[in-house]
């Protein structure tokens, strides 16, 4: 089905599959972009990042060419919300406050999974080993800000997708209140060997460079927008990403930056 690079072929592109949700989408044809002003900023946007900006420029085009973006996601019907509980119409349900709060109002709930493949970490593990911590380094830094971007774009494609529909943000397991045991809950939903990832006994998804999300949808009059996680984040005021995290949020509520 999904194909790593060093394969024959990667045939694919974009399939369709009716399961246990709406639509199971899977999609290999990203193609993801990210700039030296993105590296410096995950730096701290110092004047020592800006100095290896010749550095950025170089990662970024080794990184470009071991990236093997995979995502898949489905939809599927919310039964009911019931103080933290969340449940579905196919009779799993999450347990998170701060979930629930979010998709106060919505009917359905995307679930979205997504990796940018093992060759990019094994090249940033390779070069550690071999003693050039610098590449290695700032490979991982470009790796990280590939996965968000990834996920952002993600974002933006099933929103334009259902653009009649209201939205809310996005919350990953992990974050707030919501437990990342429910990792498993996600992968009963959208299996993740469809995109070449695994799910560790310690929840931690395989290759390291993936990531999970949800966000629900539904009628626009009743779906509330939400608040961005950060909004409950006791380490906001001391977050180097803020100002980052903050710009993508609104970008995703639709305000003009």
């Amino acid at each position: 089905m999904y194909r790593w690079r060093g394969d024959t072929a990667r045939i694919v592109v974009q399939r369709h599959f009716y399961e246990g949700g709406f639509i199971l989408e899977i999609r290999t044809d990203w193609d993801i972009n990210v700039t030296a002003d993105m590296l410096i900023k995950r730096m701290g946007g110092s004047r020592k990042g800006q100095k290896m900006l010749g550095e950025c420029l170089e990662v970024i085009d080794l990184g470009k060419k071991l990236l093997e973006p995979c995502t898949i996601y489905d939809i599927f019907s919310v039964k009911g919300i019931q103080g933290e509980n969340v449940e579905l119409e196919n009779g799993l349900s999450f347990k998170s406050e701060h979930l629930a709060k979010l998709l106060h109002g919505t009917d359905r709930i995307v679930v979205m999974a997504r990796t940018i493949g093992p060759v990019l970490e094994e090249k940033v593990r390779y070069l550690s080993e071999q003693g050039n911590f610098l590449t290695s380094y700032l490979l991982d830094v470009y790796a990280n800000a590939a996965v968000v971007l990834l996920g952002k774009m993600m974002y933006r494609q099933i929103r334009e997708q259902y653009s009649s529909c209201g939205a809310t943000v996005q919350m990953e397991p992990g974050q707030l209140d919501w437990n990342i045991q429910e990792q498993t809950i996600v992968y009963k939903l959208v299996s993740f060997e469809k995109i070449g990832v695994t799910l560790a006994d310690s929840f931690l998804m395989i290759p390291v460079k993936s990531a999970t999300a949800v966000f629900g949808i539904g009628d626009p009059v009743k779906v509330q927008k939400g608040f961005p996680s950060c909004t409950y984040c006791s380490k906001k005021n001391k977050c180097t990403y803020r100002e980052e995290v903050e710009r993508i949020n609104r970008e995703e509520l639709g305000v003009e930056v």
